[in-house]
Order: structure tokens, then C-alpha cells, then sequence
């Protein structure tokens, strides 16, 4: 995970609008978070596959007969289910609430996020959560 991807991906849950946006930021999240992905023409089908995070060394699926690799039609809903977003909070703590002035807004730890609904506030807000976590190579 890179720190910079995830927190532009929390700026741009921020300023998704309603009706729920389109499934390209939440096809970016799924890629940033470690999810794997894989064209139709390499899948042998009409849909593309993508493969969670446990099934993925480096964002490259690894299939594995013997636990049975999982092929999903698309990477869970982050944008769109609290659920999915929850998946990204791990053990920290977090609410969600309507601020007077903001509008929808989420505290994962001490991050806040504010966007157009609940369920976007809360992903941006694990975003930056897991971008203050995330340790950046050192130079040489």
C-alpha cells in the first residue's frame, strides 16, 4: 500500500457525490487495499476476475487448488456498504455521526473523514487510518 494512493483515494471519497459513484473508485480502493485483478481475455471469460487480498502476494493472485482460490465478479463494495468499509477499520475505534455544518462524517481513531454519505465518510476515513499506518521505505 502506498500512503500517497490511499490518502488521494480518501480525497476523492470526500468529494464523491450521490447517487453512489461509479465503480471505478471502488475499483481503485480494491487495487490500493491489495486486491487482485485479472482481464477477461487472461480469466478464459466474458467477466474480468478479481482476487481478495489473501489470495494476492503483491497484488498477483495466487491460485491455489488446494484451499480453492476464490474468483469474485468484482472486489467488495467499499463505496457503497458500511460492511465492506468496516472490513478496513480492523480493531479501531471508530463512529459515524452527522456533523451540523459538514454533513455525513466518520472518526476511524483520531482521522476524520466528511463526504456526501455515511458509508463515503467512513471510507475516507480508514483511508488516512491506514495511510498513517502504512511505513514507507526508507531512502538509502
Amino acid at each position: 500500500m502506498n500512503r500517497d494512493t490511499l490518502l488521494a483515494l480518501a480525497e476523492r471519497c470526500e468529494t464523491a457525490t450521490l447517487p453512489l459513484p461509479d465503480r471505478i473508485l471502488n475499483r481503485d480502493i480494491a487495487r490500493a487495499i491489495g486486491w487482485g485483478y485479472r482481464p477477461p481475455s487472461e480469466m478464459g471469460r466474458k467477466n474480468p476476475g478479481w482476487f481478495h487480498p489473501e489470495d494476492c502476494r503483491n497484488g498477483v493472485p495466487v491460485l491455489d487448488s488446494l484451499h480453492g482460490t476464490d474468483v469474485w465478479r468484482e472486489p467488495l463494495d467499499y463505496v457503497g456498504s458500511v460492511d465492506a468499509a468496516l472490513t478496513l477499520v480492523g480493531n479501531n475505534h471508530w463512529r459515524v455521526e452527522d456533523h451540523p455544518l459538514a454533513g455525513p462524517c466518520a472518526v476511524v481513531g483520531d482521522l476524520e473523514g466528511y463526504a456526501s454519505s455515511h458509508t463515503l465518510s467512513l471510507m475516507a476515513a480508514a483511508l488516512r487510518n491506514l495511510a498513517a499506518r502504512t511505513q514507507e521505505p526508507t531512502p538509502c
